[in-house]
This record gives C-alpha cells, structure tokens and sequence, in this order.
C-alpha cells in the first residue's frame, strides 16, 4: 500500500506549499514552482502537519511542525529545513498498547510558543513547547480517540476538537501558561457529520466563531458557534 499523499499551504507571508508522502517532506515555492526546501527521515512517517508563528524570543520565522506514526513531534525552520529543537517525544512514551501516530496539530497564538497534538489511539490532548519538545499541559477529551484539532486566536482563544462518533467540542482555552488540566467539560457542542468527522477547521469572522467539519467524502458541514450568549446551529 502506498504511502498517504497530503498537501498544506503555508501563512501567504511564506508563500509556500507543503507536500508529504511517508518519511518525506518538500516545501514548493508557490510562484516559481520549484522545490525550496527537502527532508528525508528514514525513522518517521509523517502522519500530521500545521504552521505555527513561534514565540518572539525564537530566530526562526514561521515554523512547520509535523506529526509522526511514531507518536513525536517535530518543529522545523521553515527557512533553513533546521529542528527547532529536540523532537518531543509526546505521545511515543505515553500511548502505551495503543496507537501513538499523531493524528492532528493546532497551532494556538504565537505567544504561547506552542502546539497542541492529537493521537489515534487516546482521547488526550497535548500542549508541546517548540523548542525543547515538553509536555506543556494536557486535558482528556472525552472517552474516543482525537482525529482533527483547529483553533481559532482571536481575543479569546479557541479549539475545536473531533472524535469518530462522538460530537464535535468547542474548548474555551486559558490564558498562555495556564494549566489545561481544568477542561474537564466542553464548552459547547455541535453535532457531528453522520459519517464522523475527518477534518476540521475553526475561525472567527465578525465576532462569531464558524466552524467546518468533513466527513472524508462530499459531506461537508458549516455550524455557527457564537456568540457565546447563544447556543450553536448548523449554518448548512
């Protein structure tokens, strides 16, 4: 069986587009069309992938950080195709009997120099530091296993969380440095495509919060998700 082909366009101040196939990553150039940047890790498959704006008080730009069958976390200069740091090992230690393959990455606001990691085979969610690859914070999701993550950094930060079978989850997230420990409820919930939910997506648009979830096939859902005085509904 042949390896998982994905594509990701980077920030538009990047100008670039991802492209990975199994222990293989290529940045494209989105003008000239021409590969930028190349990595081969023989030791990784590649399973997730998001850009994150890395805290000021780190040299690198924009930041790729990818998601590994092997449960670590990789952060890459997107200008160098250099680690940031040591890989954190994330969910390899952690998803003891189950499947560690990181199965989604969110990127919060740049202030927190972090990610946030899902895996295939636990209901957690981690919070990882760039550079040094430690465990920030984590919080249980529900009883199922995490297959997409997205967030939303507007004044109040947001993440939105999708499990097969189960509701999509808002979560209101806490300050930077905060402990995650504390999301023991959702925020709110937004009923699930019937086909579950492969990939979401999160943004704020005029003070409301919209939320996309794909079932994997043609079936695409739009809910509104705020205000917060107002429960959600299914745009469409």
């Amino acid at each position: 069986m042949s390896a998982l082909r994905a594509c990701l366009f980077a920030p538009e101040e990047v100008g670039c587009l991802l492209v990975r196939t199994g222990s293989r990553w290529k940045l494209w150039r989105e003008r000239e069309g021409a590969v930028e940047l190349y990595h081969n890790d023989e030791n990784e498959t590649y399973t997730a992938a998001c850009w994150v704006s890395p805290h000021k008080s780190l040299q690198a730009g924009q930041c790729l950080v990818l998601g590994c069958a092997s449960g670590r976390v990789q952060s890459w200069d997107a200008t160098s195709a250099e680690l940031l740091g040591r890989p954190a090992q994330a969910f390899h230690a952690l998803a003891s009997g189950a499947d560690c393959g990181v199965s989604a990455l969110a990127a919060p606001s740049a202030i927190r120099g972090t990610v946030f990691a899902a895996c295939s085979g636990l209901p957690d969610i981690l919070e990882i530091g760039l550079v040094d690859g430690v465990t920030r914070s984590s919080f249980c999701s529900g009883k199922n296993a995490v297959s997409g993550l997205a967030t939303s950094c507007s004044a109040t930060e947001w993440l939105l969380s999708s499990s097969l079978g189960a509701p999509l989850k808002l979560w209101r997230l806490p300050a930077a440095g905060a402990s995650l420990s504390n999301l023991r409820k959702a925020h709110r919930c937004l009923k699930a495509p019937a086909g579950g939910s492969s990939h979401v997506d999160l943004c704020s648009f005029e003070g409301r919060l919209l939320a996309l979830a794909a079932d994997g096939t043609m079936q695409v859902d739009f809910f509104d998700a705020g205000p917060e005085e107002q429960g959600p509904h299914p745009l469409a």
